[in-house]
């Protein structure tokens, strides 16, 4: 349920790249090839909150409960079984008992108390996950493999948060953190995988776990899993490096960009026929790309002058040039096909001339005829300008046309890129203009809780509302929303939500992806995509080249 943040480029290709060679040192050896666009900030699972740390805890921490990828319902994961009071207030997992955590020591009661615990332990710095555990009571250990967990009110989301949101690590290790030492580059759990090495900037590699309880088990959702005996992970910032690295055939399987789709491979031509292409539907999540204006800034006050900048970026013409319509274009804080947008609002399209008479409305005019617009804020004169941070520079050119139509208006963009460390930090730091982004979360992550981004609570040092959003009826809404635990109820409440935070217009919504993909033909896989997720874990390779 937690969303979690990732560059702009990402979420229009699918967040990750993912890719298994036939080929390696060891003939033997099957190992599944990924690509990051960057170093995660963090690896520690207790208070990571962007996307690449994601991916990589994925593979290497376990949860209670695992979702079924085609019915998306609960499956038992480290809980072997789970039960939930009449009232809906009291949740009680039997934990399985050999599990172990792969330093060796066994994951008990304990460590689940733990993991739940540390988030709520202001010296981990997990502010973004507040929203979804501070309704969630310290949990009870009734024996060394039971634990039960009790709720101050009711809220739909209370088993997932319990089921998937909380990552189990050993105490006897996460406990040793302080304010000097984050264990940043710690990473224990009990999942499939355990990290092999780790060189910075470099790689991080992760080797299988052969101890992990799922490889016994006899459910349906975890059988054929994890098949790959390492998990290779090479941080490649440059497009056109990822590209040759799938020709040369040293990547089986990428998520891919609209002009990827149409035009840079064509698996009709011999460089490329190795692969096989798709275009697949599913009820996965699928993120958002946005420009987020910082609201602390008097200049991105008035809710105006945001719909007039929203009208100001050709988003039609970027997403026919750049992205050839492989794209929807964004109408507020959800990806559009979401049974929880309203589907009256629609995307606001490019018009200079509205963009121009909002601007006015708002009292900016060129007073000085410097070819700026201009405005008196606390009696000083004030020019419309301002720095965007870009953390991938991979879509500059969507921003640099954006820059051109400003410039036109009267308004000076500066587009700075910046590594994703330092983006992080300034979004930590809340020292930022505009950013852009994309908002993403787990595939089978379908429900939706506004309160992490969008609730004035969640403005808060670290909490992921960083450019200070506040709107009473909203956050009136989110707290109605999450107390509704039917969802056919919930839905309408929901749409209310994202029709209110739409028209405050809040970020310049841009686009949500299609789900497209290409794989090497040797890859052993059931079909193209599961009903909730492509299914890349169920995946193997038909034969190992010698």
């Amino acid at each position: 349920m937690q969303k979690i943040f990732i560059g702009l480029f990402l979420v229009l290709n699918l967040g990750f790249q993912i890719s298994c060679s036939s080929k390696s040192s060891d003939s033997n050896d099957k190992t599944f090839f990924i690509s990051f666009a960057s170093e995660p900030t963090t690896l520690n699972p207790i208070n990571s909150s962007d996307f690449y740390a994601t991916k990589v805890q994925l593979y290497v921490v376990d949860h209670l409960l695992t979702k079924d990828p085609e019915t998306n319902e609960h499956q038992p994961g480290v809980a072997e079984s789970w039960t939930v009071s009449p009232d809906g207030k009291v949740y009680t997992f039997k934990i399985r008992q050999g599990i172990k955590f792969t330093d060796g020591t066994p994951l008990t009661a304990k460590d689940v108390k733990f993991s739940f615990d540390a988030v709520l332990d202001a010296k981990y710095e997990a502010a973004h996950k507040l929203a979804y555990f501070q309704n969630i009571n310290s949990p009870k250990i009734i024996d060394d493999y039971t634990i039960e967990f009790t709720v101050k009110n009711k809220y739909f989301g209370n088993l997932e948060t319990l089921a998937t949101g909380i990552n189990i690590v050993p105490e006897v290790i996460y406990s040793k953190q302080s304010k000097d030492n984050k264990l940043s580059k710690v990473l224990v759990g009990s999942g499939p995988y355990k990290i092999l090495t780790y060189n910075k900037s470099k790689n991080l590699i992760l080797t299988k776990n052969t101890d992990w309880w799922g490889y016994k088990s006899d459910q349906s959702n975890l059988k054929n899993i994890n098949r790959f005996d390492k998990v290779f992970i090479r941080f490649v910032k440059e497009d056109a490096i990822r590209l040759e690295l799938m020709k040369k055939q040293k990547i089986t399987y990428m998520p891919i960009t609209g002009e990827e789709f149409a035009k840079k491979i064509d698996t009709n031509k011999k460089e490329w026929s190795h692969l096989n292409k798709y275009e697949v539907e599913n009820d996965a999540h699928k993120g958002y790309s946005f420009i987020a204006w910082n609201l602390k800034n008097p200049i991105f006050s008035d809710k105006k002058v945001r719909v007039a900048l929203a009208h100001l970026m050709n988003r039609e013409l970027i997403k026919d040039k750049f992205q050839y319509g492989k794209s929807y274009l964004a109408a507020g804080p959800l990806y559009s096909q979401s049974m929880y947008a309203d589907k009256s609002v629609k995307p606001i399209l490019f018009d200079v001339e509205k963009g121009k008479a909002l601007m006015l409305d708002a009292g900016w005019t060129d007073s000085d005829k410097d070819g700026l617009l201009d405005k008196k804020i606390n009696n000083n004169k004030t020019d419309f300008k301002f720095t965007l941070l870009n953390p991938n520079r991979e879509v500059e050119k969507y921003f640099t046309l954006f820059k051109e139509d400003l410039k036109k208006v009267g308004i000076e963009l500066e587009i700075k890129n910046i590594d994703w460390n330092s983006f992080i930090k300034a979004l930590d730091e809340r020292k930022f203009d505009a950013v852009t982004l994309a908002w993403s979360s787990t595939e089978d992550d379908i429900d939706v809780d506004y309160k992490q981004i969008w609730h004035t609570e969640s403005a808060n040092a670290n909490g992921s509302n960083f450019i200070s959003y506040s709107n009473p009826v909203v956050d009136k809404l989110i707290d109605e929303s999450r107390a509704e635990l039917d969802r056919g109820k919930r839905i309408p409440i929901l749409q209310k939500v994202y029709k209110s935070i739409s028209e405050d217009a809040p970020y310049l919504f841009m686009f949500s992806p299609k789900v497209m993909y290409v794989v090497d033909k040797k890859v052993d896989m059931e079909k193209p995509t599961y009903k909730y997720t492509v299914g890349t874990s169920f995946w193997g390779l038909k034969k190992i080249e010698n």
